[in-house]
């Protein structure tokens, strides 16, 4: 599977998850490391996903893909409001995580300053360009090539 240029693959998250409070309870709930496996899971999947949600009534198919009963997946969602959320978006029903949300905040704040470093650096270049052109047209007004003024000066 190839990566598209945004890299939506990237998911920056604490090396220590497993050991933050809602996901100690997660594992506690759902043991054998099935509430976990679960839970990073659908962390990864919605971040995949365009504004990294996921509409509910498709969840039957993360289920499918994740080899787990949706019945797990459905009161993961549901009882643990820290790390998923559900909410409704132009009248469809969506899951999100604020976890994600945040974990994804300097990455998206370090792509936009690239963005605005790109675009400056695209005008730097062609102010400089046109400047180049405007010098050697000032230069070729010239016939004589001891009539060339020194533009150095």
């Amino acid at each position: 599977m190839a990566k598209n240029k945004t890299n939506s693959y990237y998911f920056p998250h604490p090396a220590d998850l497993r050991n933050s409070l809602e996901i100690k309870r997660i594992m506690k709930d759902y043991p054998d490391c099935v509430g976990y496996g679960v839970t990073v899971f659908l962390i990864e999947h919605l971040r995949c996903q365009p504004n990294y949600r996921y509409p509910l009534k498709d969840l039957d198919l993360v289920a499918e893909e994740c080899r787990t009963n949706i019945e797990i997946l459905k009161e993961i969602i549901e009882k643990h409001k820290n790390v998923f959320i559900v909410s409704d978006v132009q009248g469809e029903q969506v899951i999100s995580s604020p976890l994600l949300n945040k974990w994804m905040i300097p990455y998206i704040q370090r792509i936009e300053n690239n963005k605005k470093a790109g675009k400056k650096s695209a005008e730097n270049r062609k102010l400089k360009k046109q400047k180049q052109m405007h010098q050697q047209a000032k230069i070729g007004d010239f016939t004589d090539a001891h009539e060339i003024p020194d533009i150095n000066s």
